[in-house]
């Protein structure tokens, strides 16, 4: 049984698959999602000092590492698509703005540039825009 043969690969080399990105994305994204809603919820329970709040730092450090990861695999899913496809101009745009929240959320959280009620409206988006993109691309790439 012969296996495929990739036209750029060296001769003779069988085809190579393409990473599939795609499931650890949405697992990613979706822990993110949980966790960073979590976090916001907790620490709007429990109110101030947020500092003090251990159950909530802790879903709010694991709700930014993995929004990051899936910030980057959710890029890596969408990266193969058709460069005119709407749907990849889409899933990059909600990618992008992901990522954007998530290191702003994260920078702003450690360099104290804002108060706790901004930090918290900051968890909140980014637990929002990152189950957006989860969602976009669960929608929307090939399968």
């Amino acid at each position: 049984m012969s296996q495929p043969v990739d036209d750029d690969a060296p001769a003779g080399l069988p085809a190579t698959t393409p990473p599939a990105p795609r499931t650890p994305a949405l697992v990613a994204g979706g822990i993110a999602a949980v966790a960073l809603a979590g976090a916001f919820g907790l620490y709007l329970a429990v109110g101030r000092p947020y500092g003090l709040n251990i159950g909530g730092g802790i879903l709010y450090v694991l709700g930014l590492a993995a929004a990051l990861t899936a910030s980057v695999l959710l890029w890596m899913t969408w990266s193969p698509e058709p460069p005119t496809s709407r749907r990849r101009a889409l899933g990059l745009a909600t990618t992008a703005l992901a990522l954007l929240s998530t290191s702003a959320t994260g920078v702003v959280t450690v360099s104290h540039i804002a108060r706790g009620p901004v930090q918290l409206v900051l968890i909140g988006a980014t637990a929002v825009v990152v189950a957006v993109a989860v969602a976009v691309a669960a929608r929307g790439t090939k399968r």
